[in-house]
Formats: structure tokens, sequence, C-alpha cells
């Protein structure tokens, strides 16, 4: 999953999650990285702030800061649960048996859209 996200995004493992958004740079992912009183790392850091101090932070037009709005509203939030069989009888090398469980919250959408990736050289539906 992470590999494809990488491919999709065009970044590596270690680069800001936050150059996924619209008019990110890196310059502006460092600024949030040593944004005083709390780093903003993830896109949720950045769905947490007030809105006030986030258009600060940012500094951008009306517009841009729309387009980062859209982006966010279809960011996948999927919460991972799993559950392992017998986990008190478990023993170096020996098969166990996990239940993985992926839940995606559409808010009140039924249907996933086109993945916002403008350097993927073509459109790409979320997988």
């Amino acid at each position: 999953m992470e590999v494809s996200q990488m491919l999709t995004q065009r970044m590596w493992q270690h680069d800001s999650m936050l150059l996924q958004l619209p008019h990110f740079t890196k310059e502006l992912a460092r600024k949030c990285k040593e944004n005083p009183g709390k780093s903003i790392e993830t896109i949720f850091d950045l769905l947490e702030m007030e809105d006030i101090k986030r258009r600060e932070l940012l500094s951008m037009s009306d517009s841009q800061l729309l387009d980062i709005a859209r982006f966010c509203n279809h960011f996948p939030n999927i919460d991972l649960s799993y559950e392992v069989l017998h986990n008190d009888t478990v023993q170096i090398e020996e098969d166990i048996t996990v239940y993985v469980t992926l839940e995606r919250d559409l808010e009140g959408r039924i249907e996933v859209g086109p993945v916002h990736s403008p350097r993927y050289p073509k459109a790409k539906e979320e997988g």
C-alpha cells in the first residue's frame, strides 16, 4: 500500500506527507514541521488546527485554501483493527490466524472518486 501511494504521489517515504496537498512546497512543509507550539506533520494535524492559525501558518489565498479543503474532504481516513486468534498460545515459528478489518468513513458519500495526484501521468482511481 505504501509503495503504491509513493508512486501515485511521486514521493519517497521520508518526504513530508503534506507534499500531497495542493500548493505545498518543501519549504512550506518544513515551516509546518517547525510550527511553534505544535509540529504539523500530517494532514490530520493540519485539519485539527484552528482556522485562524492555519490561515496564518499557510499564508495562502482563499482559492488556494479552498483547493486544500477540497483535497482534505476526499482524503481517506481508514481505521485498521485486527484480532489474533488464540493469541495466548502463540509460539515462535508457529502459523497463526489474524483477522484484519479496514474501515473507511465516506462521510455521507456513496463512492470514492479519483485520487488527487497531479504528478501521476494519468487519472488514478482510489483502490
